[in-house]
């Protein structure tokens, strides 16, 4: 795999700073796909579609994409076709010969989206639910910043967790019991902010307060899958983003869905966060059901979901 992470420029300010994000992707673009090439042997005439992400996301970043996709497109002759990052993460269990079944139940679990969908095949999507505020990540990054993790700390949260005590604290599970299929994280994470700024938030171990919060957060994300499930009638399950690598949701979504006979899809552990291979796999096939894009294509900072 040839890649490029920016957390090491990002970790002082305890998040992405969008300035930085896209200087730095003007900066590695053309060289990380020159390696590329080198890696895999391919020469760019024979590449046969441009598959770029087009929303949403930094617009800096985006369009820093967007201008060296349509420039290769033109200067080779090849198709381009526009992909919502989001479809990307729901295709990204067929990555490395994963097997995606239709219909299903898919949730998006990242640091900026908690979204659940139908998704009745690979170009058919129908979403069900959204996070009102403050997505499950964001409540991971945020409290890791609180607790002096760094930036980002889902993988030590994550490994601090398993040695922890999930019944350490009390926390709320927000909307847990209404009646749709949305979202909301920022009550939590008020409260587990408000928590540690208490005589006893200061003199709880780490690790339990850290499966404490974890534990809240996994309840709220199997409630709604399974209100999913039953409100659609799938019998396959499919969880995809950032959040979608803790380990804690894994082995419960895993325990639920063999319970359940339902099928479980979900990328690998390095396919989870964004990824190029995922949007190359949406864009094929949108490509192979008929999209097409010219130079008009644009990008979008944020979108209504399509």
């Amino acid at each position: 795999m040839v890649s490029q992470d920016q957390e090491e420029f990002h970790r002082e300010y305890g998040g992405v700073v969008p300035e930085i994000a896209s200087r730095i992707h003007l900066e590695v673009i053309n060289p990380l796909f020159t390696q590329l090439l080198k890696k895999t042997g391919i020469a760019p005439e024979q590449i046969d579609l441009v598959a770029v992400t087009s929303r949403p996301g930094l617009l800096g970043s985006l369009l820093i994409g967007m201008t060296f996709a349509k420039t290769f497109s033109l200067v080779y002759k090849k198709p381009i076709v526009g992909v919502n990052h989001l479809k990307g993460h729901l295709l990204s269990p067929g990555l490395n010969g994963g097997q995606i079944e239709y219909p299903n139940a898919s949730l998006i679990v990242s640091g900026g989206h908690t979204d659940l969908f139908k998704v009745n095949s690979s170009n058919e999507f129908e979403m069900l639910g959204a996070t009102r505020d403050d997505a499950a990540g964001e409540v991971i990054d945020k409290l890791g910043r609180t607790l002096g993790l760094g930036f980002p700390a889902g993988m030590k949260m994550d490994k601090l967790a398993r040695d922890g005590n999930p019944d350490s604290v009390e926390l709320p599970r927000p909307m847990i019991k209404s009646d749709d299929l949305d979202f909301s994280f920022s009550g939590l994470k008020t409260a587990a902010v408000i928590y540690l700024r208490c005589d006893a938030g200061k003199s709880i171990r780490q690790k339990d307060f850290v499966a404490s919060l974890e534990a809240a957060i996994v309840d709220v994300l199997i409630a709604k899958l399974k209100s999913a499930v039953k409100k659609t009638g799938v019998k396959a399950v499919n969880v995809a983003g950032g959040v979608s690598a803790n380990s804690l949701l894994r082995n419960r979504l895993a325990e639920w869905c063999e319970n359940e006979n339902l099928k479980l899809s979900i990328p690998p552990i390095e396919y989870c966060m964004d990824n190029g291979a995922m949007i190359a796999l949406a864009g094929h096939s949108a490509f192979l059901s008929g999209h097409r894009d010219d130079m008009s294509l644009d990008c979008m900072a944020v979108c209504e979901w399509e």
